[in-house]
């Protein structure tokens, strides 16, 4: 996205995205459908708050996000947004945290596509070096494919 690509995502997000979240806790056909689109608005909200370096602010964002991922029964959403949280406090100088967060995602690895198993692997990599776990960072690369 560009600069005005921002500020109009910036101002529609606030008028759409309550109403998804309201379409999203009630039972009806679109519940998933809603459910799914909430959760991709968080994430916009939360790549927004990225770029002005808010990482507090994406940390939020993702945690909402993940509040929506049972009702979206979509595990490639779910494992995008708990990577996503991951990746969040990676950049928040979190790295025992996201180390965790990207861990939780193992269990359901063989689940997702192959391009998001690259981007969990690539994470738990990244994270168990920051943690100064080595011979774990080198195990998640050799999982990188």
């Amino acid at each position: 996205m560009r600069g005005s690509q921002f500020i109009a995502v910036g101002e529609l997000l606030p008028k759409y995205l309550p109403q998804l979240v309201i379409l999203a806790q009630q039972p009806s056909p679109y519940q998933r459908l809603a459910a799914s689109l909430t959760i991709q608005g968080y994430l916009l909200k939360g790549l927004l708050a990225f770029h002005r370096l808010n990482f507090s602010e994406r940390e939020t964002y993702s945690k909402e996000a993940l509040r929506y991922t049972d009702v979206a029964a979509d595990r490639n959403l779910e494992v995008a947004v708990l990577a996503y949280l991951a990746y969040t406090l990676y950049y928040n100088n979190k790295p025992q945290q996201a180390l965790r967060r990207f861990q939780e995602i193992l269990p359901s690895i063989d689940e997702v596509s192959p391009l998001l198993q690259s981007h969990v692997y690539t994470g738990l990599a990244h994270a168990s070096a920051r943690c100064n776990q080595r011979q774990d960072a080198l195990t998640y690369i050799e999982g990188i494919s």
